[in-house]
């Protein structure tokens, strides 16, 4: 296995998410969910906890085997390049609209209450404020099916994923500007967003 890849640059502009998330805290982008996920395999491997299990229930060999294949594919997973890289989410709407008002991040917008309140604008003026077509045809799913949320409904969903940290980062972007953000942020390199995070649903409705 190897090592996670160095950490990029934590003030990098491109690590800050426009819905407010911390690209320089997430396990993803420093290759630690990778690294994290190949050792927990080679645990199990050395273990022998997964042919055991085979042997015990050989009913759950299928489940064994598709966890496994879970594992494998994180081991094998690149470091994300960062939200402002495109990054994260494929065709992520908040992005999307936030590049198309010309703005690094949903701080510089005036309707960031009512987006975060679930509010979408007006279907013309979201589409005045589009962007990233590209982004949002590589999402596309087989059956033609294009990203399920607005940004202002994908903002609420990743709000109550992160419990709010997201907003209080652009309000803290708002008071201090990005660049000086972003030097606190890299003065506290040992927080991960996991420790934030719920186990809310992003893809669900409501």
């Amino acid at each position: 296995m190897s090592p996670p890849a160095d950490p990029p640059e934590l003030r990098d502009p491109a690590l800050a998410g426009a819905c407010g998330a911390y690209c320089g805290a997430c396990l993803a982008l420093r290759g630690e969910l990778a690294a994290e996920a190949g050792a927990l395999l080679g645990r199990l491997r050395r273990q022998g906890v997964l042919a055991l299990a085979r042997r015990l229930d050989p009913g759950d060999a299928p489940r064994i085997d598709a966890a496994l294949e879970v594992l494998e594919r994180l081991a094998r997973t690149p470091a994300c390049p960062g939200c402002g890289r495109g990054g994260g989410v494929p065709g992520c709407p908040v992005r999307d609209c936030a590049r198309g008002r010309e703005l690094e991040t949903c701080a510089g917008c005036g309707r960031l209450a009512a987006c975060a309140a679930g509010q979408e604008e007006p279907r013309a003026g979201r589409a005045r404020a589009a962007a990233g077509r590209r982004e949002r045809e590589a999402l596309r799913a087989g059956d033609g099916a294009a990203f399920p949320f607005g940004p202002a409904a994908f903002l609420r969903r990743l709000t109550r994923k992160y419990g709010g940290w997201n907003l209080a980062n652009l309000e803290a972007i708002r008071a201090l500007g990005l660049r000086a953000w972003l030097e606190e942020r890299a003065a506290s390199p040992g927080f991960r967003s996991l420790e934030v995070k719920g186990e809310e649903d992003v893809w669900s409705d409501g």
